[in-house]
């Protein structure tokens, strides 16, 4: 984790490598959400049985499978719904063309470590940093057991709400950390 993080620390001086990693790792973002979903979120000893795991594609995949369980009278998918919902505060932005800010998306097993590298990135960089769920999902996370297929449809949903974020951030010329 400290390699990847002097890593970053190493491409800060060099502008075009900087905004090669922001491009990649945006476009992975927009691109690859999937796949990022389809890994359970595991503690370390979790076992998972796949005929448990649900498969996401799309995001209205994900949007009604919590829309079901809202209409069979559950409180939490309606939460979950509504704090996704949130999220959107204003019209799509459009990302510039040509160079933009960075992006750089920190990834452990450590939270605490990852967190206090993300805060320490940041502040360095003058970026902005964001969290995994955001803070507009951030209430409802807690709200289902590990290894579930409601946890598992919550995370994906939030990174739908995360990129939304960042790209807003992006249009405004904002360098961006996201821890998570």
């Amino acid at each position: 984790f400290l390699f990847t993080f002097s890593l970053i620390m190493g491409f800060v001086n060099n502008v075009h490598c900087y905004t090669v990693i922001s491009n990649v790792l945006l476009e992975i973002l927009y691109t690859s959400v999937i796949t990022i979903c389809n890994i359970p979120h595991s503690s370390g000893d979790d076992i998972y049985s796949p005929t448990e795991y649900i498969h996401f594609q799309k995001r209205d995949e994900v949007i009604d499978f919590f829309e079901k369980r809202r209409l069979a009278g559950s409180q939490k998918a309606d939460l979950v719904l509504k704090g996704y919902r949130s999220c959107f505060y204003k019209e799509q932005a459009t990302l510039p063309e040509g160079r933009r800010r960075p992006f750089i998306v920190l990834e452990g097993d450590d939270r605490i470590r990852r967190r206090e590298v993300a805060q320490q990135l940041s502040k360095y960089l003058g970026a902005s940093l964001l969290t995994q769920p955001p803070c507009c999902m951030r209430p409802q996370s807690n709200m289902y057991g590990r290894g579930t297929s409601e946890r598992n449809a919550f995370y994906f949903l939030s990174l739908y709400a995360t990129a939304y974020n960042v790209k807003h951030m992006l249009a405004m010329n904002i360098s961006i950390v996201l821890d998570g």
